[in-house]
C-alpha cells in the first residue's frame, strides 16, 4: 500500500453517497437547468437545453453545442479567441458559482468545459464557455 496510514473510509463513504446522484440523469438535468438559470443573462457562459420529454433517470437528451475542450489551446487560437479571455470567463464563472450562487460544478475538467463561438449584433465573434456534465454539485 502506498500510504499505509491514510484512512480511506471517507472515500468509500463519498462514493457510496455520490455515485447514485451521478448516475441519476434526472438529478443531472435539474442541476443543468439550475445552472442555466443562474447564467441566463450571461453572454459568456452557456449550458445545454435539456429535452425533458425524451429524458429519464437513465437517459438524458440535451441540445448539441459545438465547441472545443478548454485545454485545446491551438484550436482555441484558430477560432480567433484570446486565451486570456477564456481564462477570465472561467475564473469569473467559477467565482460566481462559489460566492454568488453557492452552487459549484464539481467536475470541472476539459471534457466538461468547451470553448464556443458566438457573434455579437455586428457579426463579430467572441468566446463563450459551455459547461457540461452537471451530475455533481
Amino acid at each position: 500500500m502506498l500510504f499505509p496510514d491514510f484512512k480511506y473510509k471517507w472515500f468509500s463513504e463519498e462514493l457510496k453517497k455520490n455515485i447514485p446522484k451521478e448516475l441519476d440523469f434526472r438529478q443531472e438535468a435539474d442541476n443543468c437547468e439550475r445552472t442555466g438559470e443562474y447564467f441566463k443573462d450571461s453572454k459568456e457562459i452557456i449550458v445545454p437545453k435539456i429535452y425533458r420529454d425524451y429524458s429519464t433517470d437513465k437517459v438524458m437528451v440535451m441540445e448539441w453545442i459545438d465547441g472545443v475542450p478548454v485545454n485545446k489551446v491551438q484550436e482555441i487560437r484558430k477560432m480567433g479567441h484570446s486565451l486570456k479571455d477564456v481564462c477570465r470567463i472561467l475564473t469569473h464563472s467559477f467565482s460566481q458559482q462559489m460566492f454568488k450562487f453557492g452552487f459549484v460544478h464539481s467536475d470541472p475538467h476539459p471534457g466538461n468545459m468547451f470553448v464556443c463561438t458566438k457573434y455579437d449584433k455586428n457579426g463579430k465573434p467572441y468566446p463563450v464557455v459551455c459547461l457540461l456534465d452537471h451530475g455533481l454539485y
